[in-house]
């Protein structure tokens, strides 16, 4: 595979080097604010916090579950049993984020007194209370990053296909879809969300367009208030292999190179497609050539010869070798906001077979001839990958295409230039107002 030269980073970079000089020191401190750390770190910044030093940033991470082994939670210690109450009372009285009145406590906290801008992720995993943001972006210039759709719903986090969403929520025909509440206050719950977007003073970052439109569409929300900033890949570390290498990761793997091995991470859920998966392991029992790599460690697998199923990986190395081993990735979610597993099998130069007109989609980019749709989806699936399996050139064509894609608009440079540009801009426009 030939070489690519980035083409936007030296366009990016001296725009955010002019920008940084309006600053005292070339430095500005940005606290983060997310449910988690270490198990979402590709999500809440910690990840590039290396990376958004050298150019001037000191990212710090708040959190409610807090594993790095220092630091606290902030739900108070003496809290915590409270918490759990509380978290009962609202799955059972069908409000969300709203009875954690401790969340104000965040204005003594010394990263959020210290920090320039506070960036806001995961709020709604049973910790803060949403009204606290009316008084904390007042205080602070803020910016939250939205990961997924729970903030233009009633109560989930992904509405999928309902006919409710976009229409007032209410008469809610599942309850029990993540967030799962007791109770049907979704309709007032979704007015109280609109009306506190109205009175907090804070940017909104999503990841793609598909996001956007949505986000739009049902929050009133200033569309320049909006910023559409995908999520970045190390392209470096998620890599293609060379068919010798790869040989050699199979042999590692006693894994029969005769074989054409389909990746796909297998959540057991209904938004990420599990049932998708098993209909599509189903149909192809028959193609003996086929073999599925599963990340799931579910019992029902053992019964099926066709599946190589390996427990939660929980690494990057993890993830990438499963990628790099297997000759075309699958992304079965109907219910998706970016996909980072599509973007790091695009960086390794794997066909991405996805669901139409989704985010993941979005993402790849890729022909409507290499997606399905919900109809048969298994189906489609099978005869995708069979596209491919009869064509090695168009399988080559297709990983090459998705590789350059990834380097020219989603590497882990590109990814941190627009953070740290959109820092600044947001910050210097927050003081000019």
């Amino acid at each position: 595979m030939r070489s690519h030269k980035l083409k936007t980073n030296q366009s990016d970079r001296p725009s955010i080097r002019r920008a940084s000089k309006e600053f005292p020191n070339n430095h500005l401190k940005v606290c983060g604010i997310s449910h988690a750390d270490v198990y979402s770190q590709s999500f809440n910044g910690l990840g590039i916090s290396s990376k958004l030093l050298k150019e001037g940033i000191e990212y710090s991470l708040l959190s409610d579950i807090h594993l790095r082994g220092f630091g606290k939670s902030l739900t108070p210690k003496k809290l915590q049993g409270t918490k759990k109450l509380i978290v009962k009372l609202e799955r059972i009285s069908g409000y969300q984020s709203r009875l954690f009145f401790w969340t104000r406590f965040l204005k003594f906290k010394r990263e959020f007194k210290n920090a320039d801008l506070i960036h806001y992720h995961i709020l709604h995993n049973e910790y803060f209370r949403l009204e606290a943001l009316k008084y904390l972006t007042r205080k602070k210039t803020s910016i939250w990053t939205l990961h997924d759709l729970w903030l233009s719903t009633g109560h989930c986090i992904q509405p999928l296909e309902c006919k409710r969403f976009g229409n007032g929520c209410g008469s809610c025909p599942d309850l029990s879809r993540t967030l799962a509440v007791r109770r049907d206050r979704t309709k007032s719950e979704l007015l109280r969300k609109r009306k506190l977007v109205n009175k907090i003073n804070c940017d909104f970052i999503v990841s793609t367009n598909w996001m956007k439109i949505r986000t739009l569409g049902t929050l009133p929300i200033h569309p320049k208030r909006l910023h559409v900033i995908p999520f970045g890949v190390d392209t470096e570390f998620f890599k293609p292999l060379s068919e010798v290498q790869r040989s050699e990761l199979r042999r590692k793997e006693s894994l029969l190179t005769e074989h054409t091995y389909i990746f796909v991470n297998a959540h057991d859920d209904y938004i990420k497609g599990i049932d998708i998966v098993e209909s599509l392991v189903s149909a192809a029992l028959l193609l003996s050539q086929l073999r599925f790599v599963l990340i799931d460690d579910s019992q029902k697998w053992k019964y099926f010869p066709n599946v190589i199923s390996v427990p939660r990986a929980k690494s990057p190395e993890d993830i990438r070798r499963l990628i790099q081993l297997s000759d075309l990735v699958v992304i079965p979610s109907r219910g998706e906001s970016f996909s980072l597993i599509a973007l790091e099998s695009m960086s390794c130069g794997k066909p991405v077979i996805t669901l139409r007109n989704s985010a993941p989609h979005e993402v790849t980019q890729s022909k409507d001839e290499y997606t399905f749709t919900l109809k048969d989806s298994a189906g489609q699936i099978i005869s995708i990958i069979g596209l491919f399996t009869s064509s090695p050139n168009r399988l080559v064509m297709e990983g090459e295409r998705n590789r350059v894609r990834a380097l020219d608009n989603f590497s882990m440079e590109i990814h941190v230039a627009k953070m740290a540009e959109a820092y600044r801009t947001i910050l210097r426009g927050n003081r000019n107002a």
